[in-house]
């Protein structure tokens, strides 16, 4: 539990990335923001998943925002309530 370390790959005008803030801000969780560029994406070289917002929390890597939001919220103990249920593809 407590405050876990997130840092999410975002490009500023994606509506995902937006989400995933929007939702961390709300909760008053702190996270590091690394910016990827678009085109050539170096930032993701780590990664074998190439889409944003990919988030590291507590260093074990999370793919799209209904997957992050749901391990920030389980990371941070946030109640159940917060926990979305899991998205049909």
């Amino acid at each position: 539990g407590g405050v876990p370390d997130i840092v999410l790959y975002q490009c500023e005008p994606c509506p995902f990335c937006n989400k995933v803030r929007a939702f961390l801000d709300f909760h008053n969780l702190p996270y590091r923001v690394i910016e990827v560029d678009p085109l050539s994406k170096p930032e993701l070289k780590f990664s074998a998943y190439k889409k944003v917002p990919i988030a590291l929390i507590n260093s074990a890597q999370v793919n799209g925002s209904s997957a992050i939001i749901a391990a920030a919220a389980v990371a941070a103990d946030l109640p159940a309530a917060f926990h979305p249920p899991p998205e049909t593809p």
